[in-house]
Order: C-alpha cells, then sequence, then structure tokens
C-alpha cells in the first residue's frame, strides 16, 4: 500500500511541473498562508478563504515548486483512505484495487497537482467517513473516532460544505452501539473537533463576507452571504446545477470508474452483488455534499469529493471483475493509460502570458495592479486591484471604464486584455505605449500600461 500511495504523490507532483500558470483561486490561499507565515493571525483568519489548506502551504515559506508538491502529498493521502474504506469491509484484494484506482485517478491526478484545497478536502473527506466506519466495526474503536473527528473538522476547515460531512460523522459516531456504552469516549473525540469548529464560528460572526455583507450573523465562511445565495433560487436555477455537477461527476469517475460503475449496476440488478457497507453513511455524505452544491454554487471542481466517496464500491467492482486475468490486464492498461494521460497534458498554455506579465510588471516595479485576472499581479509580487470585483458586470469593461478606475484607485500599471485592437487607442491615449505586450496564437493577449501619474 506504501508503494501505491507513494505512486499517487509522484503523478500529483509530476502533473505539477504540466501547468504554465497557477490556478485561478491559489492566489488567495498563497495569501493566507503568507500572512500566517509572518504571524498576521488576525489578517489572515478575517480573508474569505479558510486557513485549513493554507497552513498546509505555510510549510512552504512561499516556495511555489514546494507547495504543489505538499499538496500532491495531501491529496495522495486518498489512496490510503480508499484502501482502507474498501479493505475492512471486502477484503485485502478490493484494498488494494481501491487503492490502485485512487493512485490513478486522473482528475485525482489533475486536481491533487494544483494549488487548490479540492485535492486534500476529497482525502480528508474520504479519511473521515472511513475512519468512521471502522470506529463502528471495532468493540474499542474510540482511536478510529477521534480520527475521523479531526479529519472531518479539518475538512470543514478546507471547505466549508465540510461542515456537512463533520456532523454526518458525529451523528453515525453517536447512533453507534459502541459510543451509546461509553458516552464518555463520545465526549474524547467530539471535544477536539468542536475546541476549534466554536470558536472559529464565533470568530467569522463578527467578520463581513466577500463584499462587505453579514457582518454579524452566524455564517458557515466568509466567502458567500448564504442568505443571499438562497433568496435567488428557483427550481430552473437548481435544474441547472443539478446538470452541472452531473456532468462534474462523470468527468470525475473517468472512463474506468464509469466501466466499474456500470458493471456493478448491473450485478446489483440481477441480485448477485447487493450494495453492502457503508452505503448509509457514505450516501448521506454524498447526499449532503450534494444538497450543499446545489443551493450555493456549482463548478466543474466540484465532482472530485463525489467520486471519491465512490472509491471503496469502485475498489470491490474492480476486485469481483479482475478474477479473469484479461479483464485484470484490460483494467491496468486503461487506468495506467489515463493516468499518463493526466499526468503528461498540458495545461492552461493560452494562460502563460500572465506569468510573463507578471515578470515585465515585477522589472518596472509595478506595486498595485488592475487585471481582469489577478495573476499577473501574483507574479509581480504586487497588490492585486481585481478588475470584476471593482465592476462585476463584465459588459461595462471597457477601456474608458478601466482609464477611470485606473485614475480612482491609483494605481501603479493596467494589464489589458486585448480582444479588439481598436480599444487598445484609449489606453494609449491616456497612458501612452504599453511597456510590454504578450501573448502568440492561441494564448490570451495582454498590454501592459504604465499609469503612474496618468492625468
Amino acid at each position: 500500500m506504501a508503494g501505491l500511495t507513494v505512486a499517487g504523490v509522484l503523478l500529483r507532483g509530476a502533473a505539477a511541473g504540466r501547468c504554465a500558470v497557477v490556478a485561478r483561486d491559489a492566489g488567495g490561499y498563497l495569501d493566507v498562508a503568507a500572512r500566517l507565515r509572518a504571524g498576521e493571525l488576525s489578517s489572515a483568519l478575517a480573508h474569505h478563504v479558510p486557513p485549513g489548506y493554507p497552513l498546509l502551504l505555510v510549510l512552504a515559506g512561499g516556495d511555489l515548486v514546494l507547495a504543489a508538491w505538499l499538496t500532491a502529498l495531501a491529496s495522495g493521502l486518498v489512496v490510503p483512505f480508499a484502501a482502507l474504506a474498501a479493505g475492512q469491509r471486502w477484503g485485502p484484494r478490493a484494498a488494494v484495487w481501491a487503492a490502485t484506482l485512487a493512485a490513478l485517478w486522473p482528475l485525482g491526478i489533475e486536481l491533487g497537482s494544483e494549488l487548490l484545497s479540492d485535492g486534500p478536502f476529497a482525502a480528508w473527506v474520504l479519511g473521515a467517513l472511513a475512519c468512521a466506519d471502522r470506529a463502528q466495526l471495532r468493540e474499542r474503536g474510540w482511536p478510529w473516532g477521534l480520527a475521523a473527528s479531526l479529519l472531518a473538522a479539518l475538512g470543514y476547515f478546507t471547505r466549508p460544505e465540510g461542515l456537512a460531512v463533520l456532523g454526518l460523522v458525529g451523528l453515525a459516531l453517536a447512533l453507534s452501539g459502541v459510543w451509546r456504552r461509553r458516552p464518555r469516549l463520545v465526549a474524547a473525540v467530539a471535544a477536539p473537533a468542536l475546541a476549534a469548529l466554536v470558536p472559529w464560528l464565533l470568530w467569522i460572526r463578527s467578520r463581513p463576507v466577500l463584499g462587505g455583507s453579514e457582518a454579524g450573523a452566524w455564517k458557515l465562511t466568509l466567502k458567500r452571504n448564504l442568505g443571499e445565495r438562497l433568496a435567488i433560487l428557483t427550481p430552473g436555477l437548481v435544474a441547472g446545477r443539478a446538470g452541472r455537477l452531473a456532468v462534474a461527476l462523470g468527468v470525475a469517475l473517468g472512463p474506468v470508474g464509469w466501466l466499474l460503475a456500470g458493471w456493478g449496476l448491473v450485478g446489483w440488478a440481477r441480485g448477485r452483488r447487493r450494495p453492502r457497507g457503508p452505503l448509509l453513511l457514505f450516501g448521506a455524505a454524498g447526499a449532503s455534499l450534494t444538497l450543499a452544491y446545489l443551493l450555493v454554487r456549482v463548478d466543474a471542481r466540484y465532482g472530485l469529493p463525489l467520486a471519491a466517496l465512490c472509491l471503496p464500491w469502485l475498489g470491490r467492482e474492480a476486485r469481483a471483475l479482475a478474477r479473469d486475468p484479461r479483464w485484470r490486464t484490460g483494467l491496468l492498461v486503461a487506468a495506467l493509460v489515463v493516468a499518463a494521460g493526466a499526468t503528461l497534458r498540458p495545461r492552461r498554455a493560452d494562460k502563460a502570458p500572465l506569468r510573463e506579465a507578471g515578470a515585465c510588471l515585477r522589472e518596472v516595479g509595478a506595486r498595485r495592479v488592475l487585471a481582469h485576472d489577478s495573476r499577473s499581479a501574483f507574479y509581480a509580487g504586487a497588490v492585486a486591484e481585481h478588475l470584476l470585483l471593482h465592476v462585476p458586470d463584465k459588459r461595462e469593461h471597457t477601456p474608458q471604464r478601466v482609464i477611470a478606475l485606473a485614475r480612482e484607485l491609483r494605481v501603479d500599471a493596467v494589464v489589458w486584455r486585448v480582444r479588439d485592437p481598436d480599444d487598445s487607442g484609449a489606453l494609449r491615449g491616456a497612458f501612452g505605449e504599453p511597456v510590454g505586450t504578450f501573448g502568440g496564437e492561441g494564448q490570451l493577449r495582454l498590454e501592459v500600461y504604465l499609469a503612474r501619474g496618468a492625468e
């Protein structure tokens, strides 16, 4: 199992080198990590990004390569957790197959190589549920219950929807016969999670969410006003989100996952392999996460934790299918080919000009930058003034609006995304000739203007 875990980490780490630029949300996580590293605890906790993943990035000391490998290491823990969940229910062969699928999981490799919280979150969720199931299977299961509680709490501090998993883990342990006979153990398991959770909820209650609203109200995150999100819900909106989430789950399962899921469904329909194991616990976790996504927001990445919950059952089906040597060989070859593709595929090559623009901004000494994408400022080590936060309607992202905003904010530089070459004339008239032009065929086209002293 250690070898498969190492393989999973190495694949994720290797895939990190195929990213032309960091993911859009990476800057927020790295910003919080930098504040934590500098001892600015109050400022770090007041950020809309939850502190769980940035705490891991603190260990990187600002080194992006080391940060990527730390993320790969945390994301790779999905391998032993998948093995634990499958093995304790269906034996060692199911454990090996679950671990193999987790190590070679294509979307797990891709997102596990990004400076994003999704890979670690999927690992924490699967680990919490696997440990909770283990605790219920053992007479003296309190160490496993403690591990489940801590992993579930870490999941919440990594992504706010993890609170649903934390609640389910606590409920499952509380209703277990072992815990009813030993109430003091329940308190021992719950205490660490509550000791971290309650102060955090009290802290963010007094803070405004991103955008400056909802200070003084109970909330789960500082990123969104939950009341406002719920107020805009309509049946059509929820249906649209459900469709996007179904597509995201389908992509996350990958071709091998769909093959095994189809094989399992045929077996269950024929009554040969009834779904046993911790179906209620894992199913409730999947339903809770799905509900959270449908009510708040759906992103293509959100299929990852839902697919992680399927890994133990996919390992079980792989064990059954692999009894035939031809199928066993075919499964391994297919999983290896898909994993190689996920590891070697270049990503975001079209956005490489953002890094080049960042180098230009650093060279001219720009400290505050107005841009449509904050990554150019990130690579320059500058403060980003994100255009979308100041002008939410993209239809108003005109040269005249950008010029006025640059003067109002008194930024040092503007990074303009060129869609229509005629638009650049107004910017040249206000700021002079660009100090840098970047982007080739099939890439973003960017122009960097100095805005200091513009009248």
